[in-house]
């Protein structure tokens, strides 16, 4: 399998060339016995940096998911001011029915997208708010895997004063679920939703997607599925831009690593070390650019290609950007993600938030 690109206009597509076996290694070039439709990877920012956003990926719907709870608290907060200004009871009813029907919209959106989250990120499917009774008080726990389910498969459910309520869905219950044996009456409270799905996307790792990333490698073939080829294309992308605004000086060691083993450890100019008598030292130096990381052009190898502009001397020599030198190097997928992880895979793909949303008891 070989990936070819095409840009049109700020759009990067992608389509996937498949051969028999053997044909990539022949020097003459081969014709692909069939390829894929084209489909979008993402789109290059406007401002001309360079930055690719991909579509698709587990970055770009985790900040969807920002994305909508950003909109939907200004709304929120919106909504309390400017209440708070009216007097008349037809005035402030027709505030309320906006407010609701744009809330119940973003209780639908955020639940198509963070089920697809909890799909992806197992651990999620655990994760409870509380349930309300008919009166409004707590009355137990409710997942929010379950809650996702049941509202995009919803046939009714009604928005009232903060609190979603008498949710009917067509959703398939589990016998023993939270949302079971109830004739409706129940309901959550959307300030617990949100912090809810907030606290989710706030906690996904780039150890959760170097994970989800070498599981889907490691069953990548010919055969595969198209939506997971594309997936994989899509979040391998995503992976190699986060990769470049991720990696800064402090953090080059282990892509020296990977790349130039016998430089390992020299990025820095030692000084002056002590030694024998007699003995002379010469250290190394290391000028380059930040590092390139893409998925290698042939999906077979299952590698990442790290392109970079280098130029190495020793002890004094002068270099400068006049001998920087373009070098490629194919790493192994297993080897890319382990190097990650060690440097920064506790690190959180998106930095932590506060939404101040202001409950509807505030009325």
């Amino acid at each position: 399998m070989r990936l070819l690109y095409k840009k049109v206009d700020r759009r990067l597509y992608g389509h996937v060339a498949f051969y028999k076996r053997g044909q990539l290694d022949q020097e003459s070039e081969s014709k692909p016995y069939r390829t894929s439709s084209p489909f979008v990877i993402g789109r290059y920012s406007a401002n001309g940096d360079g930055r690719l956003e991909v579509f698709g990926s587990v970055v770009f719907l985790l900040r969807e998911i920002r994305r909508s709870i950003k909109r939907f608290v200004d709304d929120n907060n919106a909504w309390h001011a400017r209440r708070r200004r009216l007097t008349r009871e037809a005035d402030i009813g027709r505030v309320d029915l906006k407010y609701d029907q744009k809330a119940m919209d973003f209780v639908i959106l955020i639940s198509t997208h963070a089920r697809n989250l909890c799909d992806l990120i197992a651990r999620f499917n655990g994760r409870s708010i509380p349930r309300l009774n008919y009166e409004g008080s707590r009355d137990g726990i409710v997942t929010l895997r379950e809650l996702f389910d049941t509202l995009i498969h919803n046939r009714y459910y009604y928005f009232d004063g903060g609190c979603v309520r008498d949710l009917f869905s067509d959703h398939f219950k589990k016998k023993r679920s939270a949302l079971s044996g109830r004739f409706m009456g129940y309901g959550f409270d959307i300030f617990d939703f949100v912090k809810g799905v907030s606290e989710l996307i706030e906690e996904v790792t780039v150890k959760d997607l170097t994970q989800l990333l070498r599981w889907k490698f490691k069953r990548f073939t010919a055969d595969s599925r198209p939506q997971d080829v594309v997936w994989l294309i899509q979040n391998v992308h995503a992976f190699s831009e986060f990769l470049q605004t991720k990696i800064q000086e402090e953090g080059y060691q282990f892509m020296m690593t990977l790349m130039f083993d016998e430089l390992a450890g020299s990025l820095e100019r030692v000084g002056s070390p002590t030694t024998p008598n007699g003995t002379t030292v010469e250290t190394q130096q290391v000028l380059f650019e930040s590092p390139s990381i893409g998925i290698a052009s042939n999906l077979d190898k299952k590698e990442f290609e790290i392109r970079v502009r280098c130029a190495v001397g020793v002890q004094d020599q002068k270099i400068g950007r006049e001998d920087l030198k373009g070098i490629s190097v194919g790493v192994g997928f297993e080897t890319l993600f382990d190097e990650v992880n060690r440097a920064f895979g506790d690190d959180h793909l998106i930095t932590r938030r506060s939404q101040r949303l202001v409950p509807a008891a505030a009325n």
